[in-house]
């Protein structure tokens, strides 16, 4: 008859197996959890965008024509940089998004004002702030998480920009934001 002992602790193949769950799950669980950040940025940015365009508007009410300057419209951006850019544009920074307002229709109610997420005009998307109703969100890397940040915004697909439109011959796909 064998001596049994009461055995305590976990033998090395239930601990490999548990570990191998953990690391399962967490390679399911990260890319969504990022997924859902760029989400929320994603948001934000839209806030912002809209708050740029109103402003916009209210500088073309007050002097009667757009500014390229974001200086010059009443908004503030938390921790902005001022940066100056090609044909006397004035964008402004926060680390993670890049803010513009470049032009505005005659009656300045569409005002063309731009949030780039990831690097000027070849970034992973863009908005565009087209109209007091209307905003479009272009991933411009073709990527399926960039379309997918931007589908969550707005879930009308538009047609797309032609290659060279945006970001370097690039394809891009475009949603439309309706306010």
């Amino acid at each position: 008859m064998k001596n049994s002992k009461n055995k305590k602790g976990f033998t090395l193949i239930e601990l490999l197996v548990v570990v191998l769950i953990i690391g399962i799950l967490a390679a399911i669980a990260l890319p969504q959890y990022q997924l859902a950040v760029e989400r929320a940025r994603a948001a934000q940015a839209l806030i912002m965008l809209k708050a740029i365009g109103q402003a916009n508007q209210r500088h073309w009410l007050a002097t009667g024509s757009c500014t390229k300057d974001m200086r010059d419209l009443d908004i503030n951006i938390k921790n902005g940089t001022v940066i100056q850019a090609a044909h006397n544009y004035i964008h402004i920074t926060d680390g993670c998004f890049t803010y513009e307002t470049s032009s505005c229709s005659s009656d300045g109610k569409g005002s063309l004002s731009q949030v780039f997420y990831g690097g000027g005009n070849c970034s992973k998307y863009c908005l565009e702030y087209r109209d007091i109703t209307n905003i479009v969100c272009i991933s411009s890397s073709g990527s399926a998480k960039w379309n997918s940040v931007c589908q969550s915004l707005g879930n009308k697909a538009i047609p797309t920009l032609e290659p060279g439109e945006y970001c370097n011959n690039t394809v891009a796909k475009c949603w439309l934001i309706q306010l």
